[in-house]
């Protein structure tokens, strides 16, 4: 979305994750370490060819060397840019938190299913005693 309104022409490539395409060699080396999207590359301005990856180092970059009308973010070092920065890491550790607690919860689900609904279905036995 920030690139269609800074203007900037970009070439989207389509990933088959059933494949596991972001695992492979050629995206791993060039596009993002981690195997996983968001990810863009892009070219400075003396050639040298750069990768950013996550969506928050994503936006800040773009930001950072497109906008040069400042119509999305505020003078570096203000108050207010300093505000942004913020709430970009924290909703990146928001995100991190809800995914870690969803992965245990699910998790967790499968435990239950797997070893302690069968157990407790299991009929008691009585013991006689005498």
């Amino acid at each position: 979305m920030l690139l269609e309104e800074l203007g900037l022409p970009y070439k989207v490539t389509e990933l088959s994750f059933s494949k596991n395409e972001q695992k492979e060699a050629w995206f791993v080396d060039n596009v993002n370490p981690n195997g996983r999207i968001p990810a863009i590359t892009d070219v400075l301005p003396d050639g040298t060819p750069v990768r950013v990856f996550e969506s928050g180092a994503v936006l800040l970059y773009l930001v950072e060397r497109y906008d040069v009308e400042g119509k999305f973010r505020y003078p570096r070092g203000s108050r207010e840019d300093l505000e942004v920065l913020s709430w970009v890491c924290f909703s990146l550790s928001l995100s991190l938190f809800l995914f870690s607690f969803f992965r245990i919860k699910a998790l967790f689900s499968f435990l239950s299913l797997r070893f302690f609904l069968p157990e407790a279905k299991r009929p008691i036995k009585k013991e006689r005693k005498g």
